[in-house]
């Protein structure tokens, strides 16, 4: 649809876009201002008929005005469209035309204002191949704002004049412009009632500011408490949804692709959480001089070592089709997998959703279990009880532990290795890692057993929670980390992710 800019042929462009005759541009308005209220003193008082006057003022004055607008308002942006409403009067629509110089133009006129374009063509120089026409009712609305949508594409820089045609036509176009988020412009003027034509000089290309910004700031405003109470997927959809309806989407692109990296992240979908984030990491170099990355700057080595975390947790993906005691004998992702699922329940307290807490949390122990197991060559999902010892030893000691703490006692060797097996090998081993003796850590984790999540019918008791089942996992977590020399304090910072109100400021 849209061409190759060709190079101009009218009459008035070679004028208008003359090299400045002095290097000081404001010399040169201050020049114009003076020749334009001259001439167009002599032109509104001499005693001649409309027609030669309307010839007159499109000849000897309008050159003058169009110049001294050029240098007013021309502007160092290219559009690659413009869309321009036509009613009876051809100098606003030139004026626009001839300081935007868009690629392409698409003119929607009326059957009576058709006739204008000749004249148009003729003061601009436009080629046949540079612009389309649509014609509309003057009372047709919805046809013009269907028009201005059709035309709008993703990916192009649009202008829209809501200058010219029927009150009915501009309404259409501004409609259509504010729902596709071009710029619109509009030639303001003073008008003089006496000759019924606009003061020659007082035309000023404006910018029209899109009324919906002040409800995209409010959507902005939303998505931020979203991302405040957790519900970081959602924050992140309406944030890139807003990215094409912005003038400057660098801030949304690079909250929006953050706030959808912590949404994967905790839906353990490590490999788009790794996507989203690598993106975020470009932005904050690329913007690091728009206000500071919109407020990321200064946290840009902690985002870094996010993107880290995502990068071993995203191995897990390959290293699963190899066993999990390949995943499990890797520090650095378990280190990462553990730390998640940390970070992950500590936002889910201060929600109070103990419940799914109470989960994440076994499956942590589970983890850690599994990992002090693999360091001694056994892989809880193929258990090989050789790797420990005797295996007749071993479930001698493991009927004996389990008996001792009044838990259910197998007749073999289990090869679905729950849990409190796997506690129980870890004490038969006499692996540092347990902080209590099995009865008691199977006392303290039935809070997840008796869980409605889980097998049961209960929801976790605040008090319960936090003194027996929060207070032990915290114990285990710790000494896991003092045995494998993990940094704690990196690692939690690490999992913890940023809230609105340390990088949001303003809004």
């Amino acid at each position: 649809m849209y061409h190759e800019r060709p190079k101009e042929n009218g009459r008035l462009i070679d004028t208008i876009a003359l090299p400045l005759q002095n290097e000081d541009i404001a010399f040169e308005i201050s020049e114009l201002e003076k020749k334009v209220a001259d001439l167009w003193s002599a032109w509104r008082n001499e005693v001649i008929t409309p027609e030669e006057r309307e010839q007159k003022y499109r000849q000897h004055l309008f050159p003058h005005v169009a110049r001294l607008f050029y240098l007013r308002e021309k502007t160092e942006c290219q559009y690659d469209l413009l869309i321009s409403t036509v009613g009876t009067s051809l100098e606003p629509i030139v004026l626009t035309l001839l300081t935007l110089k868009p690629t392409h133009t698409v003119f929607i006129c009326t059957p009576e204002s058709k006739a204008l374009l000749e004249d148009i063509q003729t003061y601009t120089g436009l080629s046949l191949v540079r612009y389309d026409i649509v014609v509309v009712e003057k009372e047709d609305m919805t046809g013009v704002y269907e028009k201005v949508r059709y035309y709008v594409r993703p990916g192009h820089r649009v202008a829209v004049d809501i200058t010219g045609g029927t009150k009915v036509m501009s309404a259409g176009a501004t409609l259509g412009a504010v729902l596709s988020n071009p710029d619109i412009f509009y030639v303001s003027s003073q008008l003089d009632w006496q000759v019924r034509k606009p003061v020659a000089g007082t035309e000023r290309l404006l910018r029209v500011q899109n009324p919906l910004s002040v409800n995209q700031d409010l959507e902005i405003r939303a998505a931020l408490r979203l991302w405040e109470k957790g519900n970081y997927a959602a924050a992140g959809s309406v944030l890139l949804d807003m990215e094409n309806a912005v003038e400057d989407p660098r801030r949304l692109r690079i909250w929006g692709h953050l706030a959808a990296a912590y949404g994967a992240w905790e839906l353990f979908r490590f490999n788009e959480a790794l996507s989203a984030m690598e993106v975020v990491l470009r932005c904050v170099t690329n913007y690091q001089r728009c206000e500071g990355a919109y407020g990321l700057w200064a946290y840009r080595e902690k985002l870094e070592r996010q993107l880290t975390l995502l990068r071993e947790l995203a191995v897990m993906d390959r290293q699963s089709k190899g066993g999990t005691l390949d995943i499990l004998q890797n520090l650095p992702l378990v280190s990462a997998l553990v730390f998640s699922l940390w970070g992950t329940v500590c936002r889910l307290e201060n929600q109070e959703r103990l419940d799914v807490a109470a989960l994440l949390l076994y499956r942590m122990t589970e983890i850690l279990s599994q990992r002090r197991l693999a360091l001694h060559g056994f892989d809880t999902s193929n258990p090989d009880y050789q790797k420990l010892g005797e295996p007749t030893d071993i479930l001698e000691n493991m009927q004996k532990l389990l008996r001792q703490s009044n838990l259910v006692v197998p007749h073999e060797l289990p090869r679905n290795v729950a849990l409190s097996h796997g506690y129980a090998l870890l004490q038969i081993i006499n692996d540092p890692w347990p902080v209590e003796r099995l009865q008691k850590f199977s006392g303290q984790t039935n809070v997840r057993n008796h869980s409605f999540y889980a097998h049961g019918f209960q929801f976790p008791d605040k008090g319960e929670y936090h003194s027996k089942y929060r207070a032990l996992m915290e114990r285990l977590l710790q000494r896991w980390c003092e045995i494998e020399d993990v940094d704690r304090d990196v690692m939690e910072d690490g999992c913890r992710f940023f809230h609105p109100s340390e990088f949001a400021t303003g809004v």
